[in-house]
């Protein structure tokens, strides 16, 4: 089971003086299971990739399979909608419903529910993202907090119960409290679930510590792809790019400049710590 990506080509007004070409030959394979960020400067085509996922945008050449069907043929695109969750960013703006439960419940009905059954589902997906439906089911979404709303949209897409979760910057505009509970959701419902992440993030730090692999778009085209340890300790490919790089490897490059041996492969903030831990004995403070 798997997305597959072959020479994925997407082109805005082609044919016209305003022609743009937003992803250019990408190839990429997302198995079942799998956690992958996508990264990649602001127009590097990273919403535009992830929007061909579950057939919301067509290609303009190359294909996408979902689980062996491409996705050309039109009954193929209406299951893969099933089987893959798109998140946008600010995902609480995709709430419509005057409750919460009916929010929720807009999914598995639209797919053949019955509504005693879509509310049960709806109920379930609540509780998945750390939301009481005996407090929040009959309230309107729009009295909610960002992370309140937030964590109900993510539920709307639970709801449907995806192989693949897609998500456009889930994170964008929370606190730091908010980013982290999002980000332990995501771990959370994959450990659940088993469904695979697809998570487009502007944090190389959030990408180091919950990926397992990541693929870096630069000018459209896929620039570099692989697990995190392999994209993260190749630092001047993504300043190429022009990406920020985690703060845990910064600190290794600096410490492998002043002499002391340390491993490249360090990126994440675990790991620093475990190599001071190491390093000093186990003596903090």
């Amino acid at each position: 089971m798997s997305i597959v990506a072959e020479k994925l080509t997407h082109i805005y007004l082609e044919g016209s003086p305003n022609e743009s070409v937003a992803i250019d030959s990408i190839d990429l394979k997302i198995e079942a299971g799998e956690f992958w960020g996508i990264i990649g400067h602001t127009g590097s085509g990273k919403s535009t990739l992830v929007q061909h996922l579950n057939a919301l945008m067509q290609p303009t050449s190359g294909r996408i399979c979902v689980d062996g069907d491409d996705l050309k043929d039109k009954k193929n695109r209406r299951e893969a909608r099933k089987k893959v969750g798109l998140v946008f960013q600010y995902p609480e703006y995709q709430l419509f419903e005057e409750t919460v439960l009916k929010d929720i419940a807009y999914g598995p009905m639209n797919m053949g529910e019955s509504t005693e059954k879509a509310y049960e589902i709806a109920r379930e997906a609540m509780v998945s993202v750390g939301l009481s439906p005996d407090e929040i089911e009959g309230r309107s979404p729009f009295e909610l907090s960002g992370g309140q709303k937030r964590r109900v949209a993510i539920a709307g897409i639970i709801a449907i119960r995806p192989r693949y979760l897609v998500l456009d910057e889930p994170m964008a505009g929370l606190d730091p409290r908010g980013r982290k509970d999002i980000l332990n959701l995501l771990k959370t419902l994959r450990e659940k679930t088993g469904c695979a992440v697809i998570m487009i993030s502007h944090s190389m730090d959030d990408i180091a510590q919950f990926a397992d692999h990541v693929a870096v778009l630069n000018e459209g085209k896929l620039y570099k792809a692989g697990s995190v340890a392999e994209v993260f300790s190749d630092m001047e490919a993504l300043r190429r790019t022009g990406l920020d790089i985690p703060q845990a490897a910064i600190l290794a490059e600096r410490l492998k400049k002043q002499g002391i041996e340390i491993d490249r492969s360090i990126y994440t903030v675990e790991q620093m710590l475990d190599f001071i831990t190491e390093k000093t004995g186990g003596v903090s403070g």
